[in-house]
């Protein structure tokens, strides 16, 4: 019987989950800072090392309110992508629930993990020049 339903009528209730737009929204969007954070450091950090620069210089550099907080949207904005991107490749290609659900928790502790280290280095090279 199941033959003389229409391809709708087979395809209804199959359909989308309705979360896919955000997500790809909030691809787009950290991407877009992501390049144009990248334009900015990638520009200062060449002006910086046009002369040669060593670590001192580079703390330094990095010991600026502003060169600082740059660096850390960079890396906060990183870490989101990589996150949502990841999580949207398992979500697609992995089809064993359990296992897609241990991905994507060993994603978000590696994410957030490589998100601390970042923050804790450039917060410490921010307080150190500091005080």
């Amino acid at each position: 019987m199941s033959q003389f339903r229409s391809a709708m009528s087979a395809a209804r209730n199959h359909g989308s989950a309705g979360t896919g737009t955000g997500e790809f929204v909030q691809e787009r969007f950290t991407a877009l800072v992501l390049i144009l954070l990248g334009i900015v450091l990638g520009a200062k950090l060449l002006v910086l090392s046009a002369g040669g620069i060593d670590l001192a210089e580079a703390r330094g550099w990095l010991g600026s309110p502003v060169n600082a907080g740059l660096m850390l949207a960079f890396f906060y904005f990183g870490m989101v992508h990589a996150f949502i991107c990841s999580k949207v490749l398992l979500e697609d290609y992995v089809h064993i629930h359990g296992l897609k659900l241990l991905l994507i928790a060993g994603v978000a502790v590696l994410t957030t993990g490589a998100g601390l280290v970042a923050t804790v280095s450039v917060l410490t090279s921010l307080f150190m020049a500091l005080s």
